[in-house]
């Protein structure tokens, strides 16, 4: 059980007009085996982003920017309130994503038992359930992540497997690699955010993986 834990697990989500699918991302969050702090940072959203969140959420945190500062820069101002307020692990997550039930017990546990790992991203799957996310089972293709492939297919997958970078819908990031690195680079206005970051993890002598 990791109920002792869940203070110190923070979910950062930056909006811009997500209005469509909010409520799915943070209804699958609430409904997960341990229930994360969660923080919304929105980038100046145009449609009634802000009013649902403030409104079917009222435990959210939620900070509004006057203007959008893109993904890097928003991410930052999420993650560093989370620092700010004890986060020892932070998941950050696209606006558009909806969580498996055990997807975040999952990775603290495995964050858990590999403290060499200072990034973790699950597995990317579709909506249904049956099959990877097209676009992460490209980027593992390549890496040829060692032993992954005949383990996936002889159903006999381990926690974790090390990669030197993946895309980041959803990223679990550790509070040392954070104060080490110091965030994100806001200069990444929208998209390759998360290749740097795992970049400079690595450089930084951590390892990033998935589960």
């Amino acid at each position: 059980m990791l109920n002792h834990i869940e203070k110190s697990v923070w979910a950062a989500i930056v909006t811009y007009n997500s209005s469509s699918w909010i409520q799915r991302l943070i209804d699958s969050i609430l409904a997960s085996s341990i229930i994360p702090n969660i923080i919304v940072v929105d980038n100046a959203s145009q449609d009634n982003t802000v009013e649902i969140v403030t409104t079917v959420y009222p435990e959210v945190k939620l900070i509004q920017c006057s203007e959008n500062k893109g993904f890097g820069q928003a991410c930052n101002i999420a993650m560093k309130y989370a620092l700010e307020a004890g986060a020892e692990y932070i998941v950050q997550l696209n606006d558009d994503v909806k969580l498996a039930p055990s997807a975040l017990s999952n990775l603290i546990n495995a964050a858990l038992n590999n403290p060499k790992f200072g990034i973790l991203v699950p597995v990317n799957i579709t909506d249904d359930g049956n099959e990877m996310d097209s676009l992460f089972a490209k980027e593992l293709d390549k890496y040829h992540p060692p032993g992954f492939l005949s383990d996936y297919v002889l159903g006999r997958v381990k926690e974790v497997y090390e990669v030197p970078v993946l895309p980041g819908a959803v990223l679990l990031v550790k509070q040392e690699v954070l104060e080490t690195l110091g965030g994100f680079d806001p200069l990444f206005f929208v998209g390759g955010v998360e290749y740097d970051f795992c970049l400079r993890t690595v450089i930084s002598d951590w390892k990033v993986g998935f589960v």
